[in-house]
């Protein structure tokens, strides 16, 4: 009588798994380097790139992760999200939001309150000049979008690169 041997079915399954893993993990990787990422320190003042953070609940961790005085930068969406759940980490952590784009009704209903600086600009070039203006010596300007890269930027490593280059040409203005 001869035996007949199968192959486990889990162990493709379990092979597709690593794989998959693998590629989100990579790409996570690749992301992270706009993860809470220091890339310019000016006059005392901590520019902060974070733009993988595409939702409001990646935004409110980099927030909670920061002990200073924030200014933060966000885009604007043409899509409503519920800011409401961020009021109370902002009033405390918040002195100044500065968002970029012009749909920003949702945000500036939920959040204006809040902070004592609230500006809608059209480009990320103006919010960072606008935040240079607002912050003082010891604070921290945290560009989190809380939103995907949208229409001025191809993916979020490409606004990551952008909001880099721009903190730089700042350094070049001074």
């Amino acid at each position: 009588m001869s035996k007949e041997f199968t192959i486990h079915k889990g162990k493709k399954s379990q092979v597709e798994h690593f794989m998959h893993a693998r590629t989100r993990m990579l790409e996570e990787l690749r992301a992270s380097q706009h993860r809470l990422e220091e890339v310019e320190v000016l006059h005392d003042v901590v520019y902060v790139n974070d733009s993988s953070a595409t939702s409001i609940m990646a935004t409110m961790d980099s927030i909670r992760c920061i002990s200073n005085p924030m200014i933060w930068i966000l885009n604007a969406t043409q899509f409503d999200r519920d800011f409401i759940l961020m009021s109370k980490i902002v009033r405390h952590k918040v002195k100044g939001i500065i968002v970029c784009g012009l749909e920003a009704q949702d945000i500036r209903s939920a959040l204006e309150g809040c902070v004592d600086h609230f500006h809608i600009c059209e480009t990320l070039d103006e919010a960072l000049l606008e935040a240079k203006g607002i912050a003082s010596s010891g604070d921290v300007v945290l560009y989190s979008p809380s939103a995907p890269a949208g229409r001025y930027f191809e993916n979020v490593n490409d606004r990551g690169n952008g909001f880099r280059a721009l903190a730089a040409q700042l350094r070049a203005r001074l």
